[in-house]
């Protein structure tokens, strides 16, 4: 609301499926002696739709006309081990991947 932001509409426009969520990393991270993680980083690819309006309904950010293409990369995590049977997966990041960086 500091920005002028009264409300916000926000719409995913496709729903994800397989063919907009790719695993890019899955890996164990041990931590110490006796605690481990796994972790998967995943990529969404997203059509999505956002405007803020302002207490007036006027827009005053994004076009709630406009489809954005969102591309976000999230790591997934959850304990491993005898004792964490009950451990639930975790959002532990949202990644910012810069676009110029290549991959080898």
């Amino acid at each position: 609301q500091d920005a002028g932001w009264h409300d916000v509409d926000w719409a995913l426009e496709e729903p994800l499926t397989g063919k907009t969520i790719e695993l890019v990393q899955s890996r164990l991270v041990q931590v110490a002696k006796d605690m481990t993680f796994a972790q998967f980083t995943i990529k969404f690819n997203s059509k999505q739709r956002f405007a803020a309006r302002n207490k007036k309904g006027d827009v005053v950010a994004g076009n709630p006309n406009q489809i954005l293409k969102v591309v976000d990369h999230w790591v997934f995590e959850r304990a491993l081990g005898k004792e964490r049977t009950d451990a639930s997966w975790a959002l532990a990041a949202r990644l910012a991947v810069d676009k110029n960086v290549r991959r080898r």
